[in-house]
């Protein structure tokens, strides 16, 4: 049975207890003991940790470094690295490349840690989540404690880490147990972390021991007790216990009393440590000074290193001490304080010059002896050449630099804006002050500025530092203000500070090919969009990726690809984006880049879709999510998830839509995207406009138009995406009211074909006719076969030809508009764009029902027919009123001329030997068998039934989504097949069958 010797904790340790049986039974747990300094936090911990190991659970220590100096997540790395030694290969493998963030030695190659330098919440998610993940598995079927203690002096990421945490292992067998002092939060680094993290736990303060308690407590050491001995003690320590023991300690040690019995009292508790510390040799002494130096905790290599010509033994007066237990052996040759007290004594007791000394011969060590894990220690040797005097500022600042360098690569951005401070701090004590370097200081603490998520300072940091290199005259500083400046890409944003900045970096840097050139050439060409002649920016975005093939450097080139497309992003012609999309996710690939790999493969992925090659697009959507599952990040999980929606949306599938929206509504809330709620909007607008739910769609679009005021072109795009939806809705009053000329006409120059259909609604909604004949001419020129929102909306609008033929009918060239709606169908049905296909063959219809000519009115009732069925189908209300009102106009009038539709053809399809023979409409024609083929036989045979794609496929292990993909491509590859013998079939085929999850055949 499980006793303790703990004196005066009887109930937190129940509570405690209590907390490890919830662990034992796969309950999660985190409690937080809080209280003054040498209250017993830790003895209290210690003793929980006891308990644990003798209920056979793990314990994981983590300690907070008080001296100052220790890397980010430093209790969580030692937490990390005593799980990983035990842990099997088979549960930690898929975690090591993110864990490689914050434990280097599990990195594998260089070139992996500076590609996923990301942005600060994404990169700290895919972190977090990777600790998270791991300790779920580490912890199935073997319950863990994890103890870290003196929190208060935590850095802010290992402080964010636990908070995270403490959200998830409710629901693991882990109990995390946290140390704190709470006076000391209000001054500590992370104080609001640790408290919103304390605010997911349970808190036990501890407080002094009663009267009763240090009886007890004087009990467990054999002392005779009466009660005057007692209450001396109490009234002394207040019943403070490292007070107690420490005074207890001292009285024994001198054996004195009065002759009333009473002892002899010390004047402070700072005296009677001292007067403990008295008693030690000279030589235990000197060792003691030293790894005061150091810290709480040291071993004695290090003092060796840093003292190479002191030939005496640290080991051996080390000993000394822990005999006196001054100083805890932890591990052999590492000493640990037995109290932060007792260090911190010895540490004041030093002379000015021995401790600068020390300080500066432990940076000295420190510099020549990495880590384990071949890590430069930069933090601690910035800390130690910092304390060691003006001389060594120099030294200092520099150390600081690649501390906060390290902190960046380990996703710590909190740190590395305080290092980067820091090191500019050091700068300037540095007499003469460095110009050159201060200024790459700033530039590095704009870096990390931005990283942690605050643009506004870093954009003036970067400022700054432009202005002294200006001053300087170099030019090469200058220009990398200025691309830091501009390193956080902000949509549809001109933001004239940094174009200025950029524009004269152009101008200071020598004019011949260079890395940095190329970088800021790219950078300014997409800081100039969205500008009202898009040309010139796409022109100088061209000669920058030139330039950076030139100079050879493929890192240059990634820069130029991403900064000079994100200038021709839905400005350019598509199939030059296209090319250079694709050479920009080959390089990515080539470099292990997974950000820029997502980021070229979702731009290949709306070029595709552009130029009507969908099944390209979705193949290169399951480029994007490789990358996206690497990454692990809801900051680019959600695009992933969007483009599904995308392509749900366009074939009709609504219900998988609104499956792979919510994912994009739930990654939303984690993302901290701005452009993921006008996303998430905009989709949402397209399924209910879709649905014919038109109440429910307009908040939506009033979210729309609030959003997109905010950007540069504001009230232009607002009012043509916007009066559009609403046109769309049938509010026609409220589409014209947003109806502004000088705003299309500015829209046009720009060139977004983005708003192009938009655009051509209004104007025809409008009757505006000058406009609409320069709309018309333009689209004419375009070889987008389908309009998209672009990467903000992420919806498919339609075919390319639809507003042409919105255009011709405006414009009294009915002709023109009848071929251009053809077109459209034409578009629509062979890519597989059911909803759009109803809406075209309803306005169409509507446009030839008013026709005299019976054949105008023979299609129209075609038309309307059709796209009634597929509009049921597809639960699309609207839409299906219309068809059926026009229907029934067309009905009507066929029953009073005596003309009645033709019923649809039967279709016959039978297999004979290696192929299909099909008889349709009396023609009858052979097919070859293979598998696209058969899928349609099965279809066609069995109409109205609903295959789900796994059944069709044949590939039982298969992934939906693959099996989809594969499926919908075969069916569509040999209806292409049927249109070289019989294109009235595939019409029909592409109207009548439906592909998706559930694929089937509605005649």
């Amino acid at each position: 049975m499980f006793e303790s010797s703990l004196v005066g904790r009887h109930q937190e340790l129940s509570r405690l207890a209590a907390a490890i049986e919830e662990v034992a039974d796969g309950r999660g747990y985190v409690c937080f003991l809080t209280g003054e300094a040498g209250i017993g936090k830790s003895r209290l911990a210690e003793e929980a940790a006891r308990l644990a190991r003798y209920r056979g659970m793990r314990t994981y220590w983590g300690r907070c470094w008080e001296a100052g100096g220790a890397p980010a997540y430093w209790p969580w790395v030692q937490v990390l690295r005593a799980i990983l030694r035990t842990a099997k290969p088979d549960q930690v493998e898929r975690f090591l490349a993110p864990l490689a963030q914050m434990l280097p030695e599990l990195r594998r190659d260089q070139a992996f840690s500076e590609a996923t330098e990301i942005g600060p919440d994404q990169a700290r998610f895919q972190l977090m989540d990777a600790v998270s993940a791991l300790l779920a598995e580490t912890s199935q079927g073997s319950p863990m404690v994890i103890l870290l203690e003196d929190l208060h002096v935590a850095d802010v990421s290992t402080v964010l880490l636990l908070d995270f945490l403490a959200a998830i292992v409710r629901n693991h067998a882990i109990l995390i147990i946290g140390t704190y002092r709470e006076a000391e939060l209000g001054t500590a680094a992370a104080g609001p972390q640790l408290l919103r993290a304390a605010q997911q736990g349970h808190r036990l303060a501890l407080d002094r021991l009663t009267h009763e308690e240090v009886a007890a407590f004087l009990e467990t050491t054999g002392e005779t007790v009466d009660s005057a001995f007692v209450g001396a003690l109490h009234r002394i320590t207040e019943g403070h216990p490292l007070f107690l023991v420490e005074v207890a300690r001292l009285w024994r040690t001198q054996g004195t009393r009065d002759h009333t019995g009473r002892p002899a009292i010390p004047g402070s508790v700072r005296q009677a440590i001292q007067e403990r510390l008295q008693g030690l040799s000279p030589r235990c002494a000197l060792s003691l000074r030293r790894g005061a130096v150091v810290g709480r905790e040291f071993d004695t290599s290090l003092l060796e290193a840093s003292y190479p010509n002191d030939a005496s033994d640290s080991a051996e007066a080390c000993q000394e001490a822990t005999d006196h237990a001054v100083l805890i052996e932890v591990a052999p040759l590492r000493y640990r304080f037995s109290h932060f007290l007792i260090r911190e004594l010895v540490y004041e007791s030093i002379p000015d010059a021995e401790r600068e000394d020390a300080h500066r011969r432990l940076a000295e060590a420190l510099w020549e002896r990495p880590d384990n894990d071949g890590q430069t220690r930069w933090s601690e040797i910035a800390h130690h050449f910092s304390a060691a005097g003006a001389s060594n500022a120099s030294k200092a600042s520099e150390a600081y630099r690649q501390a906060s360098t390290q902190a960046l690569r380990q996703l710590a951005f909190d740190e590395a804006v305080i290092a980067a401070h820091r090191a500019l701090d050091a700068c300037e004590r540095a007499l003469p002050v460095d110009e050159r370097a201060r200024i790459a200081i700033l530039i590095q603490l704009g870096h990390a500025q931005t990283r942690a998520g605050d643009i506004r300072a870093g954009k003036t940091t970067c400022a700054k530092a432009a202005t002294l290199a200006r001053d300087i005259g170099d030019a090469g500083l200058f220009a990398g203000a200025a691309l830091e400046h501009g390193s956080a890409l902000i949509f549809a944003n001109v933001d004239s500070e940094l174009v200025g900045l950029l524009e004269e970096a152009l101008e200071l840097l020598d004019a011949s090919d260079s890395p940095l050139r190329a970088r800021v050439m790219a950078r300014l060409a997409a800081a100039l969009q969205p500008a009202l002649d898009p040309e010139p920016p796409m022109e100088l975005a061209r000669q920058a990726i030139a330039m950076a093939r030139r100079t050879g450097d493929a890192q240059t080139l990634l820069d130029a690809l991403r900064n000079g497309g994100s200038a021709m992003v839905d400005l350019g012609d598509v199939e030059e984006r296209l090319l250079l999309d694709r050479e920009h996710a080959a390089l990515a690939e080539e470099l292990g880049d997974p950000i820029e790999a997502l980021r070229a493969n979702t731009r290949s992925f709306m070029d595709f879709v552009q130029l009507g090659r969908l099944d390209d697009a979705f193949r290169t959507l399951h480029a994007c999510e490789r990358a996206a599952d690497e990454l692990g990040h809801p900051t680019y999980r959600w695009r992933c998830e969007a483009l599904h929606v995308m392509r749900a949306l366009w074939e009709g599938d609504f219900d998988e839509a609104d499956r792979y929206l919510e994912e994009v509504r739930a990654l939303v809330e984690q993302a901290g995207d701005p452009n993921t709620r006008r996303t998430y909007a905009y989709q949402r607008a397209r399924i209910l406009l879709y649905r014919g739910d038109f109440d429910a769609q307009l908040p939506f679009v009033d979210e729309l138009e609030e959003s997109w005021r905010g950007t540069a072109l504001g009230g232009a795009t607002a009012g043509v995406l916007v009066g559009a939806e609403h046109l769309m809705a049938g509010r026609r009053e409220a589409a014209l009211r947003r109806f502004d000329a000088e705003a299309v006409a500015k829209l046009l120059q720009l060139g977004d074909p983005s708003s192009d259909l938009c655009a051509a609604r209004l104007c025809a909604a409008a009757e505006h006719r000058e406009l609409a004949e320069r709309l018309y001419k333009k689209l004419l020129l375009s070889n987008e076969r389908l309009f998209t929102t672009g990467m903000i909306g992420m919806t498919i609008e339609g075919p390319g030809s639809w507003p042409l033929a919105l255009l011709a009918k405006c414009l009294g060239r009915e002709e023109d508009a009848r071929a251009h709606y053809e077109d459209a169908l034409g578009t629509a049905r062979r890519t597989g764009g059911h909803p759009v296909n109803t809406l075209i063959a309803c306005e169409y219809a509507e446009m030839l029902a008013i026709s005299a000519a019976p054949a105008d009115r023979q299609r129209a009732l075609e038309l309307v027919q059709d796209a009634a069925v597929v509009a049921a189908q597809l639960e699309m209300r609207d839409a299906e009123r219309r068809a059926r009102a026009v229907a029934a106009q067309l009905e009507g009038a066929a029953e009073i001329t005596g003309v009645s539709p033709a019923p649809s053809p039967r279709i016959d399809i039978n297999r004979v030997g290696d192929s299909w023979h099909i008889q349709y409409d009396g023609a009858e024609f052979h097919l070859k068998d293979m598998k696209g083929v058969r899928l349609l036989a099965e279809l066609i045979g069995n109409p109205g039934r609903e295959y789900h794609v796994l059944d069709l496929s044949g590939e039982r292990g298969a992934a939906a989504e693959r099996a989809r993909v594969n499926v919908q491509r075969r069916i569509r590859d040999a209806i292409r097949r049927v249109e070289l013998h019989h294109p009235d079939l595939a019409k029909h085929l592409d109207r009548s069958v439906k592909t998706g999850t559930y694929c089937s055949y509605h005649p």
